[in-house]
């Protein structure tokens, strides 16, 4: 995000957009996951790779590379029908996605003053 902060954050205006994404993927919190985890386990796994998709879309903008890594991994079992990979697939975007939460709420907590 400091990346993106030194572009978007030289301005009011910018600032703000970038506390806006900050705060929409915050507001999301773990939610996501819980939907691809039921998709999952109702046997609709085109569904939870819609959800993975869309939560990079989500938080990757952000810059979270290792979000953006894991749910690409987590997808790639999906259509790819490695069934018996796609649990610990999605333990490891919920362990990513968790420390993705708490270092954009540490950020916003530090650059929102």
């Amino acid at each position: 995000m400091d990346s993106l902060m030194r572009v978007m954050g030289r301005d009011p205006k910018g600032r703000t957009v970038m506390f806006k994404l900050v705060r929409g993927a915050l507001g999301g919190g773990l939610e996501p996951l819980d939907q691809a985890d039921l998709a999952l386990r109702e046997g609709r796994p085109l569904d939870a790779g819609r959800v993975l998709h869309s939560l990079r879309g989500a938080v990757g903008v952000l810059g979270a590379k290792r979000l953006i890594q894991a749910t690409l991994e987590a997808e790639s079992a999906i259509h790819e029908g490695r069934a018996d990979q796609l649990e610990a697939q999605l333990a490891t975007v919920r362990r990513v996605l968790e420390q993705t939460l708490a270092e954009a709420r540490a950020w916003l907590e530090q650059e929102d003053r």
